[in-house]
């Protein structure tokens, strides 16, 4: 998986606002519905935990590249369902804000949501979303019901006014070379040896918004290897490297200047990034992984304001 620590940019941007385009940051209030599910810890000793409802602040930040979308929405809460013990009491925990992905197409007005409310990677909603609407500066819709401590609710939320000096707005897409080498972290003792070092490229895209000194979004990249070791069957103590497929990682952090600084993801990872003429270059290094990548800006109209950053 691709981790990051922090992200630092020299940018020289190009700012672009189109018509009926749904870039931005997006912020107001969420309200859920939380109740136990069939799937959740039973039987409780002190009996089911009772269905409740509370609001809180939230914001959704997407980037929009012709009719699709991609980001993530902030909610108030994290709500897991928890038992103690084996058959002990049953109760609800509030693991504090979380950040979600999102991503889907756009068809006038319409906002349909393909990907959406995990914490790390993309994955089939857990049931059809019914269309958000977008009017003007508000957006409201609502989120259905999942199959784990079962959330559903809506909300009504408005985009934040953008006029901001070197504002990193936008669909910054490009390719990513990997190179990938059985780390200190990685299994020990396979059977026939570490798998060899290779290197591969990939696509990669930050879709993110600007708001005040903050940014958020979502990072995406084609192809996610990991390190395996096969730990039953005929393959048993046999590694191998494994492409898990297409990962989005929910990302935030702080704009200074002409330098971005990502939240913390894994302290195993780092980074070096800069950008000339609206294109972000950077490398980062992890414990089986080193990689480089080029950005650019995807515009989305003719209209285009060209800022510098010192």
């Amino acid at each position: 998986m691709i981790r990051f620590v922090f992200l630092s940019l020299c940018l020289l941007l190009s700012t672009v606002k189109a018509q009926g385009d749904v870039t931005g940051w997006w912020s107001g209030t969420i309200t859920e519905t939380v109740r136990w599910s069939a799937a959740s810890p039973a039987p409780c000793s002190n009996g089911t935990p009772a269905e409740f409802t509370v609001s809180g602040p939230g914001a959704m930040t997407i980037a929009q590249n012709g009719a699709t979308f991609s980001g993530s929405m902030l909610f108030p809460h994290n709500w897991s369902d928890h038992q103690e013990g084996g058959n002990g009491p049953c109760s609800w925990i509030d693991n504090g804000p979380v950040r979600r992905i999102i991503s889907g197409t756009i068809s006038g007005s319409t906002m349909n949501i393909d990907a959406c409310f995990t914490e790390q990677v993309d994955s089939v909603c857990p049931a059809p979303f019914p269309p958000w609407l977008v009017s003007g500066s508000t957006v409201t819709g609502a989120f259905p019901e999942g199959d784990h401590a079962i959330e559903h609710g809506s909300f009504t939320l408005v985009r934040q006014s953008s006029n901001l000096q070197g504002d990193v707005t936008g669909w910054w897409s490009g390719n990513m070379i990997d190179t990938f080498s059985w780390g200190p972290g990685s299994p020990k003792s396979c059977t026939g040896g570490s798998p060899a070092s290779f290197t591969t490229s990939t696509p990669l895209i930050l879709a993110i918004a600007h708001n005040g000194s903050n940014f958020a979004g979502s990072m995406t990249v084609q192809h996610d290897w990991h390190d395996h070791m096969f730990s039953d069957g005929p393959d048993k103590g046999k590694c191998m490297w494994i492409d898990h497929g297409s990962i989005s990682i929910p990302i935030s952090g702080t704009v200074s200047g002409s330098t971005i600084t990502m939240a913390p993801i894994d302290s195993s990872f780092s980074s070096i990034l800069g950008v000339s003429d609206a294109t972000i270059t950077g490398s980062f290094r992890a414990d089986t992984q080193s990689a480089s990548f080029t950005l650019i800006r995807h515009t989305a109209g003719a209209s285009r304001r060209r800022t510098s950053i010192h």
